[in-house]
């Protein structure tokens, strides 16, 4: 889990409060209610360098849900959130030059909005799965800021694309609405024009290959992408040097296993620039081993390796560091507690096979 002391959010995000106090969604309240909420004056609140703590977040979430009367509250905050609210990263998306640039930018860059998500594009033969999962508890606002997350992203698709995509939506949990089951997952469906998946294994955004790679975006502008592009770089090499070691070396261990490579203690250290007794030193203070680390890259990786291809089980192995494949069963098993026949089944069994 994230360091708390290091998650903030940027003003940028909660400018749409304007817009969601003014069309009624909050009945009573006004924008002096709101920043008392929050603890911040209204000059830092429209100080594009300023950012909200974690705390901060939570009351606006609690804001969120105790306001929500007309649509569930992930749905009310999305009918005022725009491609705006992401500050330079909406521009950078906005002029990209198709919507898989744009998807991808997303994927490098949502910690500078999002710190407490971690998003992940997966690829199959035939389709995109854009998953999201929290990194950080916040407890009972999981659901609501990973509905948040992917109905965002799916606006984001359309907002840049300037078309209604043919994308769906999934979520890993029960509806959350006063009213019953179905009339919840009708008030969702219209909501995002698509089918919506609840109780699902994860929560993600789920697209035909040809829908993202063959759809351009409506505002390309290659100048403009490049400029904003370079002042997000600048803007994540900044907050980079805010992370923990463990949040450092979870980053590198899960970039190289992206390429099959799993990296040692002492591989590990020099790309961060440290000896191995030096690393192990710090990551204790952050209250992790190495070898935990490693193994929830590993397995992980796994795990999508299992769900999402048809090779055989030697070569799945082959692709986490298994000399064979027994020896890759029996530290799948003592990982998860099932073998990877038995995990693989479970999905299947869990996931229906189409949205249609």
């Amino acid at each position: 889990m994230a360091n708390l002391d290091h998650i903030r959010f940027p003003t940028t995000l909660f400018q749409c409060v304007d817009s969601y106090l003014s069309m009624g969604f909050a009945h009573g309240y006004n924008l002096e209610d709101f920043l008392t909420v929050i603890g911040m004056s209204e000059e830092d609140f429209r100080d594009a360098n300023q950012a909200l703590n974690y705390q901060q977040c939570t009351n606006v979430l609690s804001f969120l849900t105790q306001t929500s009367t007309k649509l569930p509250p992930a749905l009310q905050a999305l009918s005022v959130l725009s491609i705006n609210n992401m500050g330079i990263g909406g521009i950078a998306g906005l002029t990209a030059s198709n919507l898989g640039d744009a998807l991808q930018l997303t994927l490098d860059y949502h910690k500078l909005v999002a710190p407490v998500v971690d998003i992940e594009l997966k690829k199959s033969a035939t389709h995109y799965h854009l998953s999201a999962k929290m990194n950080t508890d916040m407890g009972v606002y999981n659901d609501l800021v990973l509905e948040m997350i992917v109905g965002g992203l799916k606006q984001f698709t359309e907002e840049v694309t300037g078309k209604k995509l043919d994308i769906n939506v999934a979520l890993a949990h029960t509806p959350m609405w006063h009213t019953s089951e179905d009339a919840t997952l009708e008030i969702y469906e219209d909501f995002f024009n698509c089918k919506v998946k609840f109780n699902s294994p994860e929560t993600c955004l789920s697209a035909n290959i040809e829908t993202i790679d063959e759809c351009r975006v409506k505002s390309s502008n290659r100048i403009l992408h490049n400029f904003s592009m370079d002042i997000l770089k600048k803007i994540a090499d900044s907050e980079d040097a805010k992370l923990t070691i463990a949040e450092k070396a979870k980053r590198i261990l899960k970039k190289a296993a992206e390429n099959d490579i799993y990296l040692d203690l002492e591989e590990l250290s020099n790309q961060l620039n440290m000896s191995p007794r030096t690393l192990s030193r710090k990551l204790e203070r952050d209250n992790v081993q190495f070898k935990e680390l490693s193994n929830e890259i590993r397995f992980n990786r796994a795990k999508y390796l299992l769900k999402d291809s048809e090779a055989p089980l030697k070569s799945i192995a082959s692709k986490v560091g298994y000399s064979n494949a027994d020896a890759f069963v029996r530290a799948f098993k003592t990982y998860t507690g099932d073998t990877p026949s038995q995990w693989k089944s479970k999905q299947q069994l869990a996931e229906p096979s189409s949205f249609n």
